[in-house]
């Protein structure tokens, strides 16, 4: 609560703090079942620990809920918070003056929502070096820019396979969000997309209705994502791409299929290009 959601590491605490917390935070209960593991989470006041504690230098009777309060009150909390907020949409530490602006924003009312929408309208947001979208992003956008659904459980292993299984952390701090891609996760990606276009995917029978030209043929499957914005580096590679198997029809059949095969492929390069995996 302390060292990861709240206030930071070794930041105005003690481990007398830690251990009076552990106090206040008595009392929750679960159920557990095979097939569906621990579920049905709850407070059940017989089972905490009523005697006074002494948390941040004052002492009080303390439950859960005043366990978040004493920490939500402490002075070292909002600056924590909004670096933490910071650092989910910019790569790079705020400046001092961001960082305070930041804190008179959340010291208001202690509410997120303000924060978040100063950060999205912060000049480094659009400034800095992008990052790269964690999984259960990449795939929500690559869903809604065909228009998709969640309409299969396959999605959740998918997922795993992306690096980010979604309710199934690697611990209770969460997920690096500096270490999404590497050749494992990576593949994970590439799968996510190959099943987002599955249902989408030209047959040879489409072959009269499909452009012939590279350049065409990128814009296609461009627009095929809802026209996300590309590099020209990035897309000269694809047209470059588009170029080369066309390049390969040397007989009428394939003059004829080969742009269905070509179109399929681009949507899963525009998919996996670096642009589309950052933001």
């Amino acid at each position: 609560l302390m060292e990861l959601f709240t206030l930071g590491a070794g930041r105005g605490y003690t481990e007398r703090d830690v251990r009076e917390q552990a106090r206040a935070l008595t009392g929750w209960r679960k159920d557990w079942r095979r097939g569906v593991g621990s579920h049905n989470f709850r407070y059940d006041g017989d089972r905490h620990d009523r005697g006074a504690k002494r948390v941040f230098g004052k002492r009080g009777a303390y439950d859960w809920q005043d366990a978040v309060h004493l920490c939500l009150g402490h002075k070292q909390h909002p600056s924590f918070l909004v670096e933490k907020l910071w650092r989910y949409f910019v790569p790079t530490v705020p400046d001092a003056g961001t960082r305070r602006s930041l804190e008179a924003v959340y010291r208001r009312d202690l509410q997120v929502r303000p924060v978040i929408e100063a950060i999205l309208r912060h000049p480094a947001l659009y400034g800095q070096a992008r990052m790269v979208k964690p999984p259960a992003v990449y795939t929500a956008g690559l869903l809604r820019g065909i228009g998709r659904g969640i309409d299969t459980n396959e999605w959740s292993w998918l997922a795993g396979m992306s690096g980010q299984r979604l309710f199934l952390p690697p611990n209770v701090s969460g997920w690096d969000d500096s270490r999404w891609l590497d050749t494992a996760t990576f593949r994970g990606r590439w799968w996510v997309a190959n099943y987002a276009t599955r249902p989408f995917s030209l047959t040879e029978k489409q072959a009269g209705s499909v452009p012939t030209q590279p350049e065409a043929l990128v814009a296609g499957a461009v627009d095929f994502w809802g026209s996300p914005t590309l590099r020209p580096e990035t897309r000269a590679a694809l047209v470059e791409f588009a170029r080369r198997a066309l390049a390969d029809a040397n007989q009428s059949w394939k003059r004829r299929t080969y742009p269905v095969h070509v179109t399929n492929a681009l949507r899963q390069l525009v998919a996996t290009s670096p642009d589309f995996q950052t933001s």
